[in-house]
């Protein structure tokens, strides 16, 4: 016999799949009622909200999660691309590292990490001498005196001016 918590969940997958999200997270709202601490009804809840254009409300529903839950890597890494959605860079970077401490080898966290890294201006995209093209994290240029930044198909792309100590190897940078 199926529990309440229970049917409200496959009746949450029903509705999900007639792409009736408001309406699956409605049915997940019910069942946490019954089990509060579900975390794949949380996670699931989250998605739903998301789908439906409520980011918000999920936002508030993934930060509660993680109270309950602070060290599941993959509510942390949800979080972190809602907020990145909103424009709220900072504290997405936030969950995502967190995240990356939990398991660094993640890819699509690693991968999520790194545009928000660049969204948010700390990563730059480098021409290397033989015209390839690569990103690096600004804090490992700091030591360079000054990039000029190259307009290539619509891409802000850099190279280094002078002939400071970079942290990257000079042979790498057009210079």
């Amino acid at each position: 016999k199926l529990s309440q918590s229970q049917i409200h969940k496959l009746f949450s997958l029903v509705r999900a799949r007639q792409g009736n999200y408001l309406a699956a997270a409605d049915e997940l709202k019910q069942a946490l009622e019954f089990v509060s601490e579900d975390l794949e009804a949380r996670v699931d809840l989250a998605a739903y909200l998301a789908a439906a254009g409520k980011d918000r409300e999920a936002i508030i529903n993934l930060e509660t999660t993680v109270t309950m839950f602070p060290t599941n890597e993959l509510v942390l890494s949800n979080l972190g691309g809602l907020l990145a959605r909103q424009g709220n860079l900072s504290a997405a970077l936030k969950h995502y590292e967190t995240a990356l401490r939990i398991n660094p080898s993640n890819p699509d966290t690693r991968h999520n990490y790194g545009i928000a890294l660049k969204r948010n201006g700390q990563i730059v995209e480098i021409l290397t001498r033989d015209q390839e093209i690569f990103p690096v994290h600004r804090q490992l240029l700091r030591p360079c005196i000054a990039l000029t930044s190259i307009v290539q198909h619509g891409r802000g792309i850099y190279r280094a001016n002078s002939e400071g100590n970079c942290n990257l190897a000079k042979d790498n940078i057009a210079v």
